[in-house]
């Protein structure tokens, strides 16, 4: 949380019993703090911040090695300030050495230095990841655990002039999603398919063996994580729905945007017409743009109608049915 404070026991800790709230994370070393949840007193340890919530994390699982719980730890990193991952990290990838994808138009110091640091926070974070696995084993809960690696969003790193998120390339929208349930999901496995993070909810209840509730709107698809057969959704809404309190607020480059990804293709429609559409399979660095191909008419047709499906399903008073006719293609925002 980056402005948050202190929440008191009661329905806003949303039926968490052991509610740990950090603040100033952007700030990754010494000056993020946190408050007891007790009593709300405001706790400043100094280090990385990132190692202090595992550390918070290791100690809830060894005070319920004996209990049944569900732990869920928000780490900020990979997060701007990247330049302040830890040291050691970032030495392991040496700037004259950075590789970029064939879609980063511009290459500079700083993308460099941004993309070091970019490195070495993943780097970091994978490593507090692996010290909650070792407390796993450390007090024999690993084979009775569900273990999830996910992320809210990627970031553009410099891909088609853009840096940060709220955009449908898949630098910001393809995220990770690692399961790990010794017995049930197989080592080394690929569920394949589309997957939402609507779907985490009634997924993760499915793997526990429970019904999901009826007010989810995702799939569960954890069929498809036993190794069994899943009907995978046709589609995933993307969107980018608001400037309004977040970072760079009107003035961020990204546009407001609705689209899908199907198995194939990424579609996006911006607030003035169609955008961009990619096939994914032929061009996986999105640098072909097809929304004004002529032999792709069809195609968008189609998923105009899968994104219109969507935005009926939401109430979502985005433009519609005008953008079957109406067509305009954005300039790429640098930012």
């Amino acid at each position: 949380d980056e402005g948050g404070g202190f929440i008191p026991a009661g329905p806003a800790r949303q039926g968490y019993e052991d509610w740990h709230v950090w603040s100033n994370t952007n700030q990754h070393f010494d000056k993020s703090f946190t408050f007891d949840p007790a009593t709300g007193r405001k706790i400043q340890p100094r280090g990385y911040n990132a190692t202090l919530m595992t550390d918070e994390g290791i100690d809830f699982i060894e005070r319920h090695r004996s209990d049944p719980w569900m732990l869920m730890i928000s780490w900020n990193p990979p997060h701007p300030d990247y330049l302040d991952a830890p040291p050691e990290q970032k030495e392991r990838y040496p700037l004259d050495a950075l590789k970029f994808r064939p879609n980063v138009e511009r290459i500079n110091p700083a993308l460099r230095r941004n993309c070091q640091g970019y490195y070495g926070h993943i780097t970091a974070v994978d490593a507090e990841f692996g010290r909650l696995r070792e407390k796993l084993d450390q007090t024999g809960q690993a084979n009775n655990t569900i273990v999830v690696y996910t992320s809210d969003h990627g970031d553009m790193m410099g891909s088609h002039g853009y840096g940060g998120k709220r955009l449908p390339w898949e630098e910001s929208c393809k995220v990770p999603f690692l399961v790990r349930y010794p017995g049930v999901v197989a080592p080394a496995s690929n569920a394949g398919g589309l997957f939402s993070t609507v779907d985490i909810y009634p997924t993760l209840c499915g793997i526990a063996g429970l019904k999901p509730p009826s007010h989810c709107v995702g799939h569960d698809l954890s069929s498809a994580m036993r190794g069994e057969s899943a009907k995978f959704p046709e589609s995933s809404f993307l969107m980018h729905i608001a400037k309004d309190r977040a970072a760079g607020g009107a003035d961020n480059p990204a546009p407001l945007f609705r689209g899908v990804r199907t198995d194939r293709h990424t579609y996006a429609v911006a607030e003035d017409g169609r955008w961009l559409l990619y096939d994914n399979h032929e061009d996986p660095f999105q640098m072909h743009n097809l929304v004004d191909d002529a032999s792709a008419a069809k195609l968008i047709g189609d998923l105009d109608g899968l994104m219109l499906d969507w935005l009926k399903t939401a109430h979502d008073p985005f433009p519609g049915e005008g953008l079957r006719k109406k067509r305009s293609v954005l300039p790429a925002v640098r930012g």
